[in-house]
């Protein structure tokens, strides 16, 4: 859990525990004059996804093509400490059922189950990037490698059981990924139990 104490218009003025004892002694309930409040906020897991709609995608390791897909969604996912796999399954129906390409009228309207498009899913980390602290980005909210390859292969398995064009990239890999954003129409989505 992680405090804030905000000043009249929302700024903040600090998120240090010690700083906020100064301010407001959390054992005795004390009171903060009115134009403070105090917010917590519960920090919780978060599955992360990025999908992009594409009219094409790839993904390339050591020059070797090992995912490709035409029409449909490359899907770049993140698992953080403590996810499960409900919420890979959440995560997945969410997507599979996002109404984001066009219907005869041109509106958003279809899923990429009604348009019969591919999935290219490709793990990423970075996703769980924290800048807050500095100019390097801290990735501790991501899920270790184990945690974060059996969840990353859940979900692929999760797809090819319920959706018939189902392409990956390579868990830890490096991976050079190509693509043509369709729109560009690009969704993230924190998915949280």
């Amino acid at each position: 859990m992680r405090f804030f104490v905000f000043g009249l218009e929302g700024t903040e003025i600090t998120e240090n525990l010690r700083e906020i004892r100064m301010v407001f002694c959390l054992s005795s309930g004390a009171v903060l004059p009115s134009y403070f409040f105090v917010c917590l906020l519960f920090e919780q897991s978060t599955l992360i996804s990025l999908s992009q709609r594409v009219s094409q995608a790839s993904v390339t390791v050591e020059g070797q093509t090992v995912g490709a897909i035409n029409h449909g969604l490359l899907i770049l996912i993140c698992a953080e400490r403590g996810d499960t796999d409900a919420l890979v399954e959440k995560m997945l129906s969410k997507i599979l059922k996002l109404r984001i390409f066009s219907d005869e009228a041109g509106k958003m309207n279809r899923s990429v189950q009604d348009v019969v498009g591919g999935l290219l899913i490709v793990s990423q980390f970075t996703l769980a990037a924290d800048v807050s602290g500095g100019n390097r980005p801290s990735f501790t909210n991501a899920a270790p490698p184990d945690e974060g390859r059996k969840l990353y292969e859940l979900f692929v398995e999760k797809a090819r059981a319920a959706h018939a064009i189902v392409q990956t990239g390579q868990f830890a890999a490096n991976m050079k990924v190509s693509l043509i954003n369709d729109g560009p129409v690009t969704i993230p989505i924190r998915m949280c139990a």
